[in-house]
């Protein structure tokens, strides 16, 4: 999964979605959304501030940012410093993050234990 979405590279071959590679996708959360750490996110940064933040980077609209909230059930602690969560709220907001774009593709690592 880190080689589809660039951060690793591959000793040979590559990976293509659609036809392009990750780093070549001009607004990637539209075409591939994924969670590979459920605790990557900034601790005092509130779970809207978050959304909001990879919103911005790929042109997605604030009220997305509200639609994807209550998809996950985090409507009520989207305020709330994501550093607080608990390891189910903090999937959950990882998994906000990556239907956030409406992608054709999701990955999920196994990010529950």
């Amino acid at each position: 999964m880190r080689m589809i979405l660039g951060l690793d590279h591959p000793t040979a071959g590559d990976v293509r979605i659609d036809g392009k590679r990750y780093t070549e996708l001009r607004k990637p959360l539209h075409t591939v959304g994924a969670l590979l750490d459920a605790r990557w996110v900034h601790p005092n940064r509130s779970a809207r501030a978050h959304l909001h933040w990879l919103a911005r980077s790929n042109g997605i609209s604030r009220k997305r940012v509200d639609e994807v909230l209550g998809l996950v059930g985090l409507s009520e602690v989207a305020g709330k410093r994501a550093g607080g969560f608990s390891l189910g709220m903090s999937q959950r907001l990882g998994i906000a993050g990556a239907l956030l774009g409406d992608p054709q593709v999701l990955l999920f690592d196994r990010c529950w234990r």
